[in-house]
């Protein structure tokens, strides 16, 4: 189950609120899934009662379904491995 909450804005700017420690699907093309947007959520280290954003995972069909994920803290992996930009 989430639990607490984490504030978000839309590419339109809209607002949305995310509540708990989970993954929630951000943004996916409607017409042919060339991509897709998840964010992973965490407990803040310093606040039990808050959540942080643990990654952003951006799933790219035109790379063989190939997952970039960008981490706390600036790290970048692709398909699983760290890699240095």
């Amino acid at each position: 189950p989430c639990h607490w909450s984490s504030h978000f804005k839309s590419f339109d700017n809209r607002h949305f609120t995310f509540s708990g420690i989970c993954q929630y699907l951000l943004a996916r093309d409607c017409e042919d899934h060339s991509f897709s947007i998840v964010i992973e959520t965490v407990q803040c280290a310093d606040d039990p009662d808050a959540v942080c954003t643990r990654s952003v995972t951006v799933r790219l069909l035109a790379l063989h379904n190939g997952l970039v994920k960008l981490k706390h803290g600036g790290g970048v992996a692709m398909d699983g491995q760290d890699i240095q930009l």
